[in-house]
């Protein structure tokens, strides 16, 4: 049992279940379990698997999937009520959101300082006959003038 879910989390699972089994007349899969609580599969898969783990369901195993069932559901009330889980995943984004704030904060600077932009520099003679080169008539080869 390495993470345990809220009691939240542990009531929800425990009521669909409840509900599906009711509805259906057989123990739930976790698919069916995601689709009534409108979770991602994987969130439901994980904690029904720590429930299970738990003591609070009973998980059917059959090769092709996995079923649950209540065992002891008073042990849901036994979940702390904030999950206790180190949330990697949340320490993560908030790292890269505080690095795309830093980041943002220099690109503004440089770009939105208060120096005036650098001139430009003088064109040579060919850069502005270049330039010209569209907006001038060209020679008439056949020399008519």
């Amino acid at each position: 049992m390495s993470q345990l879910p809220s009691r939240l989390d542990g009531r929800l699972i425990v009521a669909a279940i409840r509900i599906l089994e009711h509805r259906d007349q057989h123990p739930p899969t976790e698919e069916e379990i995601a689709a009534l609580l409108d979770w991602h599969e994987d969130r439901t898969r994980v904690v029904t698997r720590e429930l299970a783990d738990f003591g609070a369901l009973a998980a059917i195993r059959s090769p092709f999937e996995v079923r649950y069932k209540l065992q002891e559901e008073l042990k849901v009330e036994e979940l702390p009520v904030e999950p206790n889980v180190a949330d990697d995943f949340a320490k993560e984004i908030e790292a890269f959101d505080e690095r795309a704030t830093e980041e943002a904060d220099r690109i503004e600077k440089l770009l939105g300082s208060d120096q005036p932009p650098a001139p430009e520099p003088e064109k040579s003679a060919l850069e502005e006959e270049f330039g010209e080169f569209r907006t001038r008539k060209p020679k008439d080869p056949f020399g008519a003038g």
